[in-house]
Formats: C-alpha cells, structure tokens, sequence
C-alpha cells in the first residue's frame, strides 16, 4: 500500500454546510428522538445562499445556531463566520413550521449550537467525512479521498480488532474472521 500523506484543502461550501448540520444533529439528538424533519427545512433554507455552494472554499468557520421551539414550530437563527476569507459573515433567521418535533411540554426549548474555527480536516474528521490525501502512483502523485472508515479505525496497541461481516456475498449471513494486516490496512468494522 502506497504512503498517504494528508492535503489540507480547505473545506468546499458543501462540507461546511454538511458538517454544520452534523454538529446540530448531535445537539438535537441528545433531547428528540427525530429531528431529521427540521434538519431537512434548515438544509433547504440554507442551501439557497451563495455561502454553501460548491465552488466556494474556506480554510475555516465558526458558526451560532440557535433554535427555539414554541410547540409544533421552532424559530432559528444562523451565523455563520468564515475564517480568513473575503466572504462576509452570514447571519439568517427564520421561522419553521410544523418542524417535526411533535408538541413540546412544559414550555419553550431553547438550543444554542456554537461552533468553534478548527482546521478543515479536523472539521472533516469530526463529522466523519472523506479525508482528501496525496498517494504516489506510478511515479506520479495523485489526490484522492480517503473514507472515514480508514482513518478512524487505528487503534491503539492493546486493543483488540472488530470481527466484520462479509459484504461481498449478501445472501451468506455470518461473521469471517479478518486478519489483523487487513483490518489495519483498510479499516473494516462491524459498526
């Protein structure tokens, strides 16, 4: 296997938006069983601005989502600030009906997402996104994307390897075991 050494290029319009969401979904999910709905109108809210394009690239952001729930409905708030770049910060609210939540009891709930400035592959990492990296091939070097299930699975010495199903041949249901070379090589998981 060919030496990989990691590229920092900066995050695409569309990794910023997929990893903002990400980090939402992790907040909301900690108190509702389902907040995909939502998820999907804030998406389709911002997807509308120039700021999520693919063509634009940023070395990094911060950002402050707050979402306010009043029953069935939920009111948010989007600032989004990227770092070390000629675009302006953008800053959005806007009101989502029937955002999927169900009626909330015992009053209004108020979340507050804030979003640090990290580096785009730390950002990648977080959110489990396809690490962009540099292999010699053939004498010529070459970017291609790395899945997050290769980079994430390096463990440390002492722990034990996944046991991982056998995705080539579906209609056979059972575990084989992986040599340890392979699993580290590839990063296969039963998770």
């Amino acid at each position: 296997m060919p030496k990989e050494k990691s590229i920092a290029k900066r995050l695409s319009g569309d990794e910023a938006l997929d990893s903002l969401l990400n980090r939402v979904h992790r907040q909301l999910s900690k108190q509702f069983a389902d907040p995909d709905p939502l998820l999907r109108q804030i998406y389709t809210r911002l997807c509308a601005h120039g700021h999520f394009h693919s063509h634009k690239a940023y070395h990094g952001y911060s950002a402050t989502v707050e979402i306010s729930f009043h029953s069935a409905d939920a009111d948010v708030k989007v600032e989004f600030k990227p770092a070390m770049s000629f675009a302006p910060p953008l800053t959005d609210e806007f009101h989502v009906e029937n955002a999927g939540m169900g009626v909330l009891v015992g009053g209004p709930v108020e979340i507050k997402v804030e979003i640090p400035v990290r580096p785009p592959n730390a950002v990648r990492e977080d959110c489990g996104m396809d690490m962009p990296v540099q292999v010699e091939e053939n004498g010529v070097l070459v970017e291609k994307m790395v899945p997050a299930a290769r980079y994430k699975t390096k463990l440390k010495a002492g722990q034990s390897y996944p046991r991982v199903a056998n995705m080539d041949v579906p209609a056979f249901q059972g575990k084989f075991d992986v040599s340890d070379d392979l699993v580290a090589d590839y990063g296969l998981q039963t998770r």
